[in-house]
């Protein structure tokens, strides 16, 4: 009987060992496959480059996710899928930080290691 509680107990533990490893699997996988944050307004411009003097590629709107990919100044770079009317289509494009939930210099340094 004893030993049959004691090996209730140890399975127990390994499947919350096992259990708790694979939400820090999943964590580090969501860490690096690269999904950052949000948009945080509407009609946020998205830009063929890091700057207001590059054309505007679409607009994006609060909470469309995206994925950051680098930093230069104020701006990230960004890839994100665009639904259009018929269908999707990959972006790549360039938006101001103080549009992205969660990019702010130290996050996003933090984000990328």
């Amino acid at each position: 009987m004893a030993f049959t509680k004691l090996l209730r107990i140890a399975l127990a533990l390994l499947i919350i060992n096992i259990c708790s490893s694979f939400s820090s699997t999943a964590r580090t996988e969501a860490k690096q496959s690269g999904t950052c944050s949000f948009i945080t307004g509407n009609d946020v411009m998205i830009r063929t480059g890091p700057g207001k003097s590059y054309k505007v590629v679409t607009k994006m709107n609060r909470g469309d996710g995206v994925i950051a990919s680098h930093r230069k100044g104020s701006w990230v770079k960004i890839s994100a899928r665009v639904i259009g009317e018929d269908n999707t289509k990959p972006l790549n494009g360039w938006v101001n930080n103080e549009f992205i939930n969660g990019c702010s210099e130290p996050e996003f340094d933090m984000w990328r290691r």
